[in-house]
């Protein structure tokens, strides 16, 4: 059985109430969507487009922020040897 978006929407509005913390079905894809990316060092960026349904993998570069770890690693790789 499918849902509908207006069952969605319910759904989400009385989490909200009972939470007390305004929850909506895209905060969530959200939320998800930045779990992924950030899981491991290199997120397949490909697949999580393809998860989402974005048409433009640059929508979903907004979901990925790289780890500061991961970024000095990549940093320490450029480094000139004197």
């Amino acid at each position: 059985m499918a849902l509908d978006g207006e069952q969605v929407a319910r759904f989400f509005r009385k989490l909200s109430n009972l939470s007390g913390v305004k929850i909506s079905a895209h905060r969530l894809r959200h939320t998800m969507a930045t779990a992924v990316a950030q899981s491991g060092e290199n997120p397949d960026i490909k697949s999580l487009q393809y998860i989402l349904g974005h048409v433009d993998v640059r929508t979903t570069m907004e979901y990925v922020e790289p780890k500061r770890e991961h970024l000095s690693a990549v940093l320490d790789k450029l480094e000139i040897k004197r």
